[in-house]
């Protein structure tokens, strides 16, 4: 596809989605007392506007503290709608937590897959450190294949390790402190 084509197809995502999310904000949440949760949420609790912002906020602070994206939005929101609770009746922010719940398990099977396990390939100059990190700390085996950067030609080891989803933060941070 042509760069113009791309750049027109992903403007009528962007309206499709911006439909579907008003539709369901005007349709389904605000009828029947539900609120959305992030800046939607605080916003109709204050003043009954609609502005969501929590993934955004998500994405940047969940690679920061090693927790993923649907955790922190389901953590984040789950304060609000507890504070809801006391302000708007209990009913309202249990159907809210649930939906979010459901929302936030989807997020993270969209950004890390249905699977369990992921496999990460790690490709560095310091892959025998790597290696012997994951192995010693994490518990976890390695496979090695021997590989050449297509950029600079030079020889290079490419680890990949299988690991459960909830690995993935503390392999970032052994690899990190490497």
């Amino acid at each position: 596809m042509t760069s113009t084509t791309t750049k027109i197809i992903n403007v009528c995502l962007v309206a499709i989605g911006i439909l579907s999310a008003g539709l369901g904000l005007k349709g389904f949440l605000v009828p029947n007392g539900f609120i959305d949760g992030g800046v939607t949420g605080t916003s109709m609790f204050v003043s009954e506007l609609s502005d969501d912002g929590t993934e955004i906020v998500a994405n940047l602070t969940s690679r920061k503290i090693g927790i993923s994206v649907g955790n922190f939005i389901l953590i984040f929101n789950v304060t609000l709608f507890s504070t809801a609770a006391f302000l708007l009746g209990a009913e309202a922010a249990l159907y809210s937590i649930l939906t979010y719940f459901a929302a936030s398990r989807m997020v993270d099977f969209i950004i890390h897959g249905i699977e369990e396990h992921n496999g990460i390939m790690i490709i560095s100059k310091e892959s025998e450190k790597i290696r012997r990190a994951i192995i010693d700390t994490i518990g976890r085996g390695v496979t090695v294949f021997a590989g050449r950067g297509g950029r600079d030609s030079d020889e290079r080891d490419i680890l990949i390790c299988v690991v459960a989803r909830f690995e993935i933060p503390k392999i970032k941070r052994t690899i990190q402190a490497i």
